[in-house]
């Protein structure tokens, strides 16, 4: 008798071990397996803020803001540092209008002519390995999550609105910002010589000098109509036509500034405004008037008085809103969005 109660103490014994494992990996399954989807979710963020990190600085080599191609590797790199990737296993390569793969991200200055005409965006790859706690127990000691994503420059789709119009073809403008160009849009491209010059955004002295876009209009201050009351519609479209407000309110801030410092409605000296680009106006006056817009550029704010706003344009935008809908033009507006 007391053999046999050994033998039943000792499958017992065996039959709680047993159930100890299967409880421990359950309950490794439910700890583990949460830290595992939390650290994929983690690594897809990363690779998202790294692929749109590297195509901005991809953008402003391609444009000529940024003369060392060797950037576009670095800031995908300190981006999916920064949200919890290795930095060592970070994979950043360039890719085409298609997503195909052109080449890694450069660890040179300077972009190949072939590699600068094609090149449309960044493929960023994260990971992080970690330990696992209770998975141990059946010889899982770790697990590598990993996240991939692609951004790119484009044309943008959207709507837009804006706190100013700004007639950029304007005798009154010197230099004009727009000149005539058969590749650009709309048969215009942005001078050169206009970047660094500073131009009226709203006052009293815009419908002065022809810089009302040639129509004459002597209520007309610069000021875009964004008040849903009495415009047709609240944004609008680049190219499109743009109406213009008689009043003295301004319209809200464009929310789509990606570099700089963006303005609230009180224009404080110093922050960036995204601004439709105009060349001409609709010949009409008065509440018909409206501007007809091709383009978005960016200006920093240089003066403010209370019928008064200057500013300082810094060059085409590259805006970071609505979708791309077809390969950027070196001369147009510029979006930086993730597309895979």
């Amino acid at each position: 008798m007391r053999r046999r109660c050994n033998d039943e103490r000792g499958i017992t014994m065996v039959l709680v071990a047993i159930a100890t494992t299967g409880l421990v990996a359950l309950a490794g399954l439910a700890i583990d397996g949460g830290r595992v989807y939390g650290e994929r979710r983690e690594m897809q963020n990363a690779a998202d803020t790294a692929a749109m990190a590297g195509t901005r600085q991809l953008d402003r080599y391609l444009t000529g803001a940024s003369a060392d191609a060797r950037l576009i590797l670095t800031a995908a790199q300190d981006a999916a540092e920064k949200n919890g990737a290795d930095r060592a296993s970070v994979t950043c390569q360039l890719v085409r209008f298609d997503r195909s793969v052109i080449e890694p991200c450069p660890t040179v200055a300077s972009l190949s002519a072939g590699t600068k005409a094609v090149a449309a965006g960044v493929l960023v790859t994260t990971q992080s390995t970690q330990d696992t706690f209770f998975m141990r127990a059946v010889g899982n000691t770790s697990f590598t999550a990993r996240g991939d994503a692609t951004a790119q420059i484009g044309r943008p789709g959207g709507k837009y609105i804006a706190p100013f119009l700004v007639c950029a073809t304007a005798p009154g403008h010197v230099p004009p910002i727009l000149v005539p160009d058969a590749a650009g849009p709309e048969g215009l491209s942005v001078n050169p010589a206009a970047i660094g010059s500073t131009y009226d955004l709203y006052g009293n002295e815009i419908k002065q000098d022809g810089k009302d876009c040639g129509n004459d209009s002597a209520s007309f201050r610069g000021n875009v109509c964004a008040d849903q009351n009495k415009c047709d519609a609240p944004t609008y479209s680049i190219p499109g036509e743009w109406d213009a407000d008689t009043g003295n309110e301004n319209g809200p801030t464009l929310r789509l500034v990606n570099s700089g410092s963006p303005c609230d409605p009180t224009y404080t000296v110093g922050c960036v405004l995204v601004l439709p680009l105009c060349p001409r106006g609709n010949g009409q006056t008065g509440a018909g008037f409206a501007m007809f817009c091709s383009d978005l550029g960016l200006f920093q704010v240089t003066k403010v008085d209370n019928h008064d706003i200057d500013g300082q344009f810094l060059g085409r935008a590259t805006i970071n809103y609505g979708g791309i809908i077809g390969p950027a033009d070196l001369n147009g507006a510029r979006i930086v969005a993730l597309t895979d």
